[in-house]
């Protein structure tokens, strides 16, 4: 992306195409996710406890964790079951949903730096230039990275993540970015968007960024291979065989990839690829390019239900269900939104 270090895959308020929409969100969806970050003053376990369990979830004493008893039934049952007990969260998803590709023109904008240390607390870091000082607000830092904690996998935070970064910034909702560690990654979050109760767009960039680290980790890009790929090639590295991204570039994007590429991500130009393939994505960000897609059509597929139909969009988000990891952590996220007192 121009002006943006290499990378970094980021989200922003400024529209791509078209004119920002706004969204508002439900009153349930508000009270739901201030419930999940009210409940961190009151329980800094994050362990579940059968109580927390509806009635059609098992418990596993051993994991301290509530299940679905989805064994020895189809999927289709099983997403069945996921979705009548879980709900649906259509509305988190919006197809005019706004994007960017540009980081603003302030480059040294403050933020506040923090190691995520191995038990997944905060640990404040040194601020090592004059012009990077505190957010001022830590708290506030510690409530959102509480509720990503809350969404997401503690396995896979543990495991790919190393720092969490908050700043101010004018048009930025979140970013992800490798470390030098290509393993490891930061998430940015901007807190001029966070606010209580939270918005549906801003656990929508959560969604989002984190896809782009499901598709980009190391277990489905080499980054130490560049040269003598023969798959898609990224500047993570060299997408694996078999790995989501490439099967994703694959399938859906290999015959427009050179028309795409030559927008050069110029708005004018993405807006005619856009309006010329429109029918083939869920939103007009994810005409961006294979990266920015495949996030989209994960935050698609992690909030709305499975399609069915034979359109490019459908066959994209149902590619996802094949992959069994996947349809866990889609069963994760979905139940960890609802685990506020006011659903059951």
């Amino acid at each position: 992306m121009p002006g943006l270090p290499k990378n970094t895959h980021r989200f922003s308020t400024s529209h791509l195409m078209i004119v920002k929409k706004l969204i508002t969100p439900s009153l349930t969806s508000l009270l739901l996710l201030s419930s999940v970050l009210s409940f961190a003053s009151k329980n800094s376990s994050e362990d579940m406890l059968p109580s927390d369990c509806y009635k059609e979830e098992l418990y596993d004493p051993e994991a301290k964790e509530c299940y679905l008893p989805c064994e020895g039934l189809s999927e289709a049952a099983c997403i069945a079951l996921e979705d009548k007990v879980y709900g649906a969260f259509d509305d988190f998803f919006d197809s005019a949903f706004s994007g960017g590709t540009s980081f603003g023109s302030n480059k040294d904008f403050p933020k506040t730096r923090y190691s995520i240390v191995p038990d997944l607390s905060l640990k404040l870091l040194k601020q090592p230039r004059e012009n990077v000082k505190p957010d001022g607000d830590q708290s506030r830092a510690k409530k959102v990275w509480f509720l990503t904690k809350e969404l997401f996998p503690e396995s896979f935070l543990k495991k790919h993540f190393s720092e969490f970064i908050v700043y101010y910034s004018g048009n930025d909702l979140g970013y992800v970015k490798q470390t030098d560690n290509p393993g490891k990654w930061i998430l940015g979050i901007n807190l001029n968007e966070y606010s209580m109760p939270v918005k549906k767009d801003f656990v929508h960039t959560l969604v989002h960024e984190i896809g782009h680290v499901v598709f980009l980790n190391q277990s489905q890009v080499n980054s130490y291979k560049y040269d003598d790929c023969f798959n898609y090639l990224i500047d993570e590295g060299c997408a694996r065989t078999g790995s989501y991204i490439n099967s994703f570039y694959q399938n859906f994007w290999r015959d427009i990839a050179k028309e795409n590429k030559r927008t050069n991500e110029d708005e004018d130009k993405l807006y005619d690829f856009y309006e010329k393939y429109r029918a083939r994505f869920v939103s007009d960000y994810a005409a961006t390019n294979p990266i920015e897609d495949g996030a989209e059509v994960f935050t698609h597929f992690i909030f709305k239900g499975k399609p069915s139909g034979d359109s490019v969009i459908n066959r994209k988000i149902r590619s996802l269900y094949k992959y069994p990891e996947l349809r866990e952590l889609r069963r994760h996220i979905r139940s960890a939104m609802t685990k506020a007192e006011f659903v059951k």
